[in-house]
């Protein structure tokens, strides 16, 4: 999705100092939306939700956006970059606190290791992955926002894949708190 949205801005604004302004509002609102989320909304939801099911939907949602942006032959930059800007406001309040989540129930050293083992495997080599494939991609094949947005809704639906095979090995927050509460009586 970002380079879709590069791809976009590109077209969009011509001259560096324009896309630059542009660039300058989007972070802006990118990170008010996530501080908003972080602070204001997820503490207030996540303790009605469960973490499964938030791991879930973010896919789920992704998957939404790119498939729509595929759809459509002439995608416009607001289309594009409101798409970036809800992956980037999932990214920075809504993932971080799902994962915090996930490693309450483990013990210390299993939360140790899994938090190096994803964040080494999953996040870094994730992404840097992906930039090495997008790079050799690029050179074989000039790639539009439309084959972009189809790309990442391929991943997307990898992800959500994934999400949905993994979810039900998370354990749900209402069992143990009825294990505590039994603990306590």
């Amino acid at each position: 999705m970002n380079v879709a949205f590069i791809s976009k801005i590109k077209q969009a604004f011509p001259v560096d100092k324009e896309r630059a302004t542009w660039m300058g509002k989007f972070y802006s609102a990118a990170n008010l939306s996530s501080g908003f989320c972080q602070f204001g909304l997820m503490p207030r939801l996540m303790p009605l939700l469960e973490p499964r099911h938030v791991w879930v939907f973010m896919p789920t949602l992704m998957s939404l956006l790119n498939l729509f942006q595929w759809a459509n032959d002439n995608v416009s930059l607001y289309i594009v970059s409101s798409g970036f800007l809800l992956m980037k406001t999932m990214e920075y309040s809504l993932r971080g606190t799902v994962n915090e989540m996930l490693y309450v129930p483990l013990d210390f050293e299993s939360r140790y290791v899994g938090k190096e083992v994803i964040g080494m495997f999953g996040y870094r080599l994730g992404k840097s992955g992906t930039s090495i494939f997008l790079t050799i991609l690029g050179t074989i094949v000039e790639c539009g926002v439309s084959e972009l947005s189809m790309l990442s809704g391929g991943f997307a639906l990898v992800w959500l894949y994934s999400a949905h095979r993994l979810a039900p090995f998370v354990p749900l927050r209402h069992k143990k708190e009825r294990k505590e509460k039994g603990k306590e009586k």
